[in-house]
């Protein structure tokens, strides 16, 4: 029987050379009407990048263990002390740090995942960049306040901190020699309260209508690691195409999970999942700041949101996927620099 699309042959063509180039996975939508919009998106989905203890690690780490164990009060005899039983510990430190033949991981998975496979789709109509900055609220109080004050006009680290001491200590003599008759004494008579008793501390706060000055300042937390969000709308003209949104959808899942890792029988850990590099791009030229590497935390996915539909392969008529990466570190003036 004819195809009813006498276009369809030469789609298959280009679909083909697109899924094998460089021997890899490209998945792309859309895929018909390209040069429409050149804007694109494309994520690249490659292994995390692990190094192995070296041998010197892990000897020494082993080295520590045997010595830990050597100093346990087991109630063992010296004999039993032996270098013979330092060997096996030794021996059961090397197979918990590099493996034995009771390991049991061997990856399961199938060769594209992590393999560098690409996801070209189109840039989104709107895109959110936001770097954020954290502070800490800190109360210097009046021995802080007195030492950045000192610090500031030019002292050194040593002089600034007996003369803070000095100024400190001053109302404190104040009111141990003329009760609290003196400014300089009533603000000491507040300190010492507030540590001791804060009713007392308020007691005095109110008689003598003086609060104690906090000094807070914002003392510099660091740079937060920035969080992207891609929203895009897939609706296919094709069964070709219906086909490529379902790749798509799967592609994004398989990268973004960790594989778990057994011992013994046993689920003992995750490895971490693959990390994806993202450009962004109109006619081949680099738009908006860089993005880091990155990791998929989260993949949503609506079928059908504004129809019942389908076509007639059984295919939805509608999918929605949302996407948000986070990046691995956290950025700094130098990056910015550097186009980030």
């Amino acid at each position: 029987m004819a195809r009813q699309d006498p276009n369809q042959d030469v789609r298959d063509i280009r679909y083909q050379r697109l899924r094998n180039t460089a021997g890899k996975e490209r998945l792309n939508y859309p895929l018909n009407d390209q040069e429409t919009y050149q804007g694109r998106v494309i994520f690249t989905a490659r292994k995390t990048e692990t190094i192995n203890l070296s041998k010197s690690v892990s000897e020494a780490l082993i080295s520590g263990a045997v010595e830990i164990d050597q100093g346990l009060n087991l109630g063992l005899t010296e004999e039993q002390r032996s270098d013979e039983a330092a060997q096996e510990v030794r021996k059961e430190a090397q197979d918990a740090l590099t493996g034995s033949k009771n390991t049991t991981f061997r990856s399961n998975l199938p060769a594209r995942v992590g393999s560098g496979r690409k996801c070209t789709l189109y840039l989104p109509m709107s895109m959110q960049f936001a770097d954020r900055v954290s502070y800490n609220n800190i109360d210097l109080g009046i021995l802080g306040a007195s030492t950045e004050g000192a610090l500031q006009s030019g002292a050194g680290l040593g002089s600034a901190i007996k003369e803070s001491l000095f100024n400190s200590f001053n109302g404190v003599g104040d009111l141990i020699n003329y009760g609290l008759s003196s400014p300089g004494a009533q603000v000491a008579a507040m300190r010492i309260a507030s540590k001791l008793n804060t009713g007392v501390a308020g007691a005095i706060s109110s008689t003598t209508g003086i609060a104690l000055n906090p000094n807070k300042r914002a003392i510099l937390a660091g740079p937060e690691i920035r969080t992207f969000r891609f929203s895009f709308k897939m609706i296919p003209d094709s069964h070709e195409e219906a086909e490529e949104v379902k790749r798509i959808v799967r592609f994004f899942r398989e990268e973004m999970y960790p594989e778990s890792q057994k011992e013994l029988g046993v689920a003992a850990a995750f490895r971490y999942p693959s990390i994806f590099d993202i450009q962004m791009k109109y006619r081949n030229t680099d738009v908006a700041s860089f993005i880091k590497p990155s990791y998929l935390t989260d993949v949503g996915v609506v079928y059908n949101q504004s129809s019942m539909a389908f076509h007639a392969d059984g295919n939805f008529q509608e999918t929605d996927i949302t996407l948000t990466f986070t990046e691995t570190v956290a950025l700094t003036a130098q990056d910015i620099v550097n186009g980030y």
